[in-house]
C-alpha cells in the first residue's frame, strides 16, 4: 500500500498475489471534497475492483489507491495494522 510507514493495513497483504492476469485497475479518485458520498464511491471501488472485489486483502490492498487529498490524507493517519477486514 504505497510505501506508508504506519500502514493502516498489516504488512501480510502486501505478500498476497494477485490472480493470473489481474491489471491494478485506474480507480475514480475520491477526495472528500465533492458532492459523491462515501458510499457512492465505496459502490464505485467495488465496481472497478471487478474479480479483486471477491476478496478482503485485495480491496484492503487496492483501496488506498483510490483516495486523494483529504481523504487519502485522512487514510494514512489511521493507527498502524488497525484495518484486517474490509468490513472495519
Amino acid at each position: 500500500m504505497l510505501g506508508f510507514t504506519n500502514k493502516p493495513c498489516p504488512d501480510y497483504l502486501d505478500n498476497i498475489s494477485y490472480p493470473r492476469g489481474f491489471r491494478v485497475p485506474e480507480f475514480t479518485k475520491f477526495s472528500g471534497e465533492d458532492s459523491r458520498t462515501t458510499w457512492e464511491h465505496t459502490a464505485q471501488f467495488l465496481a472497478q475492483c471487478h474479480e479483486a472485489s471477491n476478496t478482503d486483502a485485495f480491496k484492503l490492498r487496492l483501496f488506498s489507491l483510490s483516495l486523494s487529498g483529504t481523504a487519502f490524507t485522512l487514510f494514512t493517519f489511521l493507527p498502524a495494522n488497525s484495518i484486517h477486514a474490509w468490513a472495519q
